[in-house]
């Protein structure tokens, strides 16, 4: 059973605080929880014939059986999710929200399966900039495209360059109608290189960078 345990009548309950738990036995989307704080509250019925190692009393009549977090993990509830399976039983799934400074080692993909780990970690104020001043999160190796072939994922970053200029939300999915000629065209329309090309400047020196660069919005996810 869901809930939030007592110790009145509730044996073998866990070093982790179950103050962060709803009544329901439930921890509320938004709470910050940390190590082996108890994110979902349960109870099991204990059995008329069992003393539970001497530990029960007449009053003890469950015990706790209730999820804690790992004690290396520490972040914000952002989802709860309270539903029934195909044999009618009620079961909850708790989704955490944590902040992670990416590391050397990290490996991030696009949605196009255009995978790839960080080599090398830069300060802001080192980074390359444009013209207009934008710094880039993300530089990535030119020879992945062509050992990849991920087209579409060239075909979002020209795309969402026009989507935030405009403030339309763009299809970016390949073998559509969408055509690299007819969103090179819409960003001619704003004063902006047709292939989606910058001006960047060197972040140590300040000196412009005598290069291509291909510059533009593209959604990155970590990979665990």
């Amino acid at each position: 059973q869901f809930e939030k345990p007592m110790r009145t009548d509730t044996l073998k309950l866990k070093h982790g605080t179950y103050d962060k738990l709803d009544d329901d036995g439930i921890v509320a989307p938004g709470v910050r929880v940390s190590g082996e704080d108890i994110i979902i509250g349960k109870t099991a019925p204990i059995a008329t014939d069992s003393e539970e190692l001497g530990q029960r009393t007449k009053s003890h009549v469950k015990r706790d059986v209730s999820t804690p977090l790992r004690s290396t993990e520490n972040g914000i509830v952002d989802q709860v999710l309270l539903t029934t399976n195909a044999e009618g039983l009620r079961f909850v799934k708790v989704r955490m929200r944590t902040t992670k400074v990416p590391q050397i080692g990290d490996k991030f993909a696009s949605r196009h399966g255009q995978k790839g780990t960080i080599g090398v970690t830069y300060r802001q104020e080192d980074m390359p900039f444009t013209s207009e001043g934008l710094v880039p999160d993300l530089i990535i190796n030119p020879h992945a495209i062509p050992s990849r072939m991920t087209i579409a994922h060239l075909i979002e970053c020209q795309l969402s360059k026009v989507s935030s200029l405009r403030g339309f939300e763009g299809d970016a999915t390949p073998f559509t109608e969408v055509t690299v000629d007819s969103v090179s065209r819409l960003l001619r329309e704003h004063g902006y290189q047709s292939r989606g090309f910058e001006v960047m400047y060197n972040g140590h020196t300040g000196r412009k960078l005598v290069a291509q660069i291909f510059l533009g919005p593209t959604y990155y996810q970590r990979l665990r």
